[in-house]
């Protein structure tokens, strides 16, 4: 779990674990909502972190299973690790640099807005190479113009013109390179079943 700040230790809204409902998949929290999820383990990495794949920059070594996680050092590296999360929800891996006497940052999660879940809201896409990052789709515009504008995307887009199924003008868009959630979703989904 995250503190509260740099100078309050107190709990923070941010918590990092294992979610095991479905393929186990590594989370962020923002209290109880989804905020970032590193996709599922198929035996070797997270789908979501090709980066930290089989001992992790030749640091960390995992071991998944349905029910836990086990992160250990690799027995042949000195390198002395830890994982922190800052209070923005930010997990880092930090090594430590003896010649600095001091800790270095080797990789984190989320990179930028659009690693976290649903940065730009329903029938929008984002994309962390232009800026603002929230683009609606073909035929939609910002159902709240407003906060749009102040990049704030989590209102998503709305169509511009209702749907005509009677005149069958609607159609399709296709979308590439495009990463939806859909472990995650089927989750939601199957959970939704049982209620």
């Amino acid at each position: 779990m995250a503190c509260m700040s740099s100078t309050d230790p107190a709990p923070g809204q941010y918590t990092f674990g294992l979610d095991v409902r479905g393929d186990p998949q590594i989370v962020i929290l923002s209290d109880t909502r989804p905020y970032w999820r590193g996709g599922t383990w198929n035996g070797r990495f997270f789908s979501g972190l090709a980066e930290v794949k089989d001992g992790a920059a030749g640091f960390i070594n995992f071991n998944v299973d349905k029910n836990q996680i086990i992160c250990q050092p690799i027995h042949q590296s000195s390198t002395i690790v830890r994982w922190t999360m800052n209070s923005s929800g930010q997990l880092q891996l930090l090594v430590w640099i003896e010649a600095e006497q001091g800790w270095s940052v080797s990789w984190y999660i989320p990179k930028d807005h659009c690693d976290q879940m649903f940065p730009c809201g329903p029938n929008s896409y984002c994309s962390s190479n232009i800026s603002p990052p929230c683009t609606c789709l073909r035929g939609f515009h910002p159902r709240n113009q407003h906060n749009w504008d102040m990049l704030d995307g989590v209102a998503g887009c709305m169509r511009t013109k209702p749907l005509d199924c009677l005149n069958n003008t609607d159609e399709f868009l296709l979308s590439c390179n495009i990463e939806i959630l859909l472990s995650f979703l089927a989750v939601a989904s199957e959970e939704g079943k049982d209620s």
